[in-house]
């Protein structure tokens, strides 16, 4: 449970740079690896690495390795990072 929730906030995150969702369903994530590539490939990698450790190993298989859920919550921080530093800076009054 932990790793769906951790890879909805980085979809949460992609979504806000890239704007890929269009409706109530996800696209695949083929979309945004294609956006990632296209814009930052540190990003891409850490798209990658993070879809596989959480969505399918901590999500659907359910690993219990620590090692496993830790680097699942460095990917998740490392694409919100760098979703947070793409954005464009709005100044606030």
């Amino acid at each position: 449970m932990a790793g769906n929730t951790l890879w909805n906030g980085c979809l949460v995150a992609m979504d806000a740079v890239f704007g890929i969702r269009k409706g109530k369903s996800r696209p695949a994530i083929e979309k945004y690896k294609e956006a990632a590539g296209k814009r930052d490939r540190k990003l891409l990698a850490a798209i990658v690495a993070g879809y596989d450790t959480m969505h399918l190993y901590m999500g659907y298989d359910g690993t219990k390795n620590k090692k496993t859920c830790d680097s699942g919550f460095e990917y998740a921080n490392a694409i919100i990072d760098r979703c947070a530093s793409l954005m464009p800076k709005v100044a606030y009054a």
